[in-house]
């Protein structure tokens, strides 16, 4: 924010020289891109999006543990697959084949319980042309070698986590420990129970359900969404038909905005949002956040990542109907930039009350 103080009080000094009146300087645009969206040279800006997760904790009955639910109740685990590899230890295995074993117990743990009948897991997709395709590039990943995993005896490098900043590795990777997943869940998997994998697979749209014994690819759930974040709920909307009780684990506060906002509409019983590790680890009621707000303000989640506007928000009712419509027009005739722009913009004088 220095660099847009110095071009504030630049301005200033301008308008000062000039005789000029500083509403009629500010009636201009001062760059080519929003300030408050992004820098002079236009890349974004970014923020802290874990305070957002903060404000909808406030006020819930967070747990350490998963409560024990009553003897008829079905659960299903939805995992993020590619936060649970890079979280979970692989220390001592030589081959990618080694990898899976060590993982497959990781990820099959809840199907242990008697009320667990499914777990999902679900994979990012990594497109040449995306907006993280970008942010990788601005980084520097494609530096980063690429390892080919010809089968389950290739070797795995040391220090193979690093690698994981070339895309085209992680699709290697995927796919690899799908198909490794596939073999050992028809070995291993108890009678009555099923591991799901989405986006695994090289095309990234073939969803594989596991069974003891055999496997098949699931059509109501092939999709090309390219991020596990909403890939996640897909597989959660799915899931109701196995269970009453859907828990979904990932570190990113996106997949919790999501969660609340799209529960009413998975239509399960209880949803629990897993998140931390270690001694933060904890379990989010969902359907808890979910009543304490209201639907409107669940719905109007996603629009927003700063807490300032959440604030504004909470107070006004015509802000959360506006805003809980974001996503849902379909006329793409209508100017829809405009009436969004128009909305947030109606929030500052919102702001301003809340300091003066």
């Amino acid at each position: 924010m220095e660099a847009d103080r110095d071009l504030f009080e630049w301005l200033l000094i301008v308008a000062n020289v000039r005789q000029i009146n500083l509403k009629e300087v500010l009636s201009y645009k001062l760059s080519p891109v929003p300030v408050a969206l992004a820098h002079p040279d236009g890349s974004l800006r970014k923020t802290n999006k874990s305070v957002l997760s903060a404000v909808i904790e406030k006020g819930i009955s967070v747990l350490r543990r998963l409560p024990q639910p009553p003897t008829e109740t079905t659960s299903v685990h939805i995992l993020d697959g590619m936060a649970l590899v890079q979280m979970a230890k692989s220390d001592g295995v030589k081959t990618f084949g080694e990898m899976a074993a060590k993982y497959f117990p990781i990820i099959t743990d809840p199907l242990r319980q008697s009320n667990c009948n499914r777990v999902d897991i679900v994979c990012d997709q990594y497109w040449k042309v995306s907006i993280k395709a970008e942010e990788r590039l601005r980084q520097g990943s494609p530096n980063f070698l690429e390892i080919k995993i010809n089968g389950a005896t290739t070797s795995v490098p040391k220090k193979w986590v690093k690698y994981m900043a070339n895309p085209q590795y992680k699709v290697n990777l995927c796919l690899s420990l799908t198909e490794s997943f596939r073999n050992l869940g028809q070995e291993k998997l108890s009678l009555n129970k099923k591991l799901v994998i989405g986006g695994g697979l090289r095309e990234g749209k073939e969803e594989l359900s596991i069974e003891k014994g055999h496997w098949e690819t699931v059509p109501s759930l092939k999709s090309d969404h390219k991020e596990a974040d909403t890939r996640l709920l897909l597989h959660a909307k799915n899931a109701v038909q196995d269970g009453v009780r859907i828990i979904i684990q990932s570190p990113d506060t996106d997949v919790l905005v999501l969660c609340t906002s799209l529960f009413q509409e998975i239509g399960c019983e209880e949803l629990w949002f897993r998140t931390g590790v270690k001694d933060k680890l904890r379990y989010i009621p969902v359907h808890d956040v979910s009543r304490a707000l209201g639907s409107k303000l669940c719905k109007a989640l996603p629009a927003l990542e700063k807490k300032k506007a959440w604030d504004a928000l909470s107070r006004s009712q015509v802000h959360q109907e506006c805003l809980s419509l974001l996503g849902e027009w379909s006329d793409l005739a209508q100017d829809v930039t405009t009436r969004c722009t128009a909305c947030i913009y109606s929030l500052y004088p919102l702001l301003k009350k809340k300091h003066q």
